[in-house]
C-alpha cells in the first residue's frame, strides 16, 4: 500500500523551470542596484553643490567676487551668479548641472580671535543703527574703518552718538576710529 507521490523537481517536464525565475531575480536585483547607484550619485552631486555654494558665499562675503570664484572652483563648481549687498554676498554655483544658492554675511568678528577690537565693532554697529544703513567698510582694520566721503559726511556729526570719530583721510576715504574717552 505504498502510494507514490510525484515530485515535480524530479519530473523531466519540470526540469529547468527554476532557471527563468532566478534570471528574473538577478535582473530585478541589478535594476535596483543601478537605481540606487544613480540616486546616490545625484544626492552626492547636490551635496557637493551645496558645499561649494557655502564656501563661495563665505569667501565672497569676506573678500569679494574673485574670492567667491576661486572658492567655487576649488570645490569643483562654477560660479553662476554673484550679488553683494551691504555686508552680505549671495552666490549660485553649478556642479555637473546641479545649481545651489547660498548667502553669507561679513562680520566684524567671530568665534575665536576677533578681527577688530570689540569697541570698534560696537561703534560700527551703533553707527549703522543710527544711520539706518550699512557702513561701506572696504578698509576695516583693527585701527579703524575707511568710509567713502559721502557716507563720512553723514557719519561725522554723529560721533558723540556712535563713538566713531573721523581720523585721517586715506585713499579717497575718511578713516574713522573709536573716539578717545568713549566708554561705549
Amino acid at each position: 500500500m505504498h502510494q507514490h507521490v510525484p515530485r515535480p523537481l524530479q519530473d523531466p517536464a519540470w526540469r529547468g523551470s527554476v532557471l527563468p525565475l532566478v534570471a528574473l531575480l538577478v535582473v530585478a536585483a541589478g535594476g535596483l542596484a543601478l537605481t540606487l547607484g544613480r540616486f546616490g550619485a545625484t544626492a552626492a552631486t547636490h551635496a557637493r553643490a551645496r558645499t561649494a555654494a557655502d564656501a563661495a558665499a563665505l569667501a565672497g562675503a569676506a573678500e569679494g567676487r574673485r574670492a567667491a570664484e576661486l572658492a567655487a572652483r576649488a570645490n569643483g563648481a562654477t560660479l553662476v551668479a554673484y550679488a553683494e549687498g551691504g555686508h552680505e554676498a549671495e552666490v549660485t554655483v553649478a556642479v555637473q548641472g546641479v545649481e545651489a544658492t547660498a548667502r553669507a554675511a561679513r562680520t566684524l568678528g567671530g568665534a575665536g580671535r576677533p578681527l577688530v577690537p570689540p569697541a570698534l565693532a560696537a561703534a560700527v554697529a551703533r553707527a549703522e543703527q543710527v544711520l539706518g544703513e550699512p557702513i561701506a567698510r572696504s578698509g576695516l582694520s583693527p585701527r579703524g574703518v575707511a568710509v567713502p566721503p559721502g557716507q563720512a559726511e553723514r557719519l561725522a556729526p554723529l560721533a558723540a552718538t556712535t563713538g566713531l570719530c573721523p581720523g585721517p583721510a586715506e585713499d579717497d576715504a575718511v578713516h574713522f576710529v573709536v573716539c578717545r574717552g568713549s566708554d561705549r
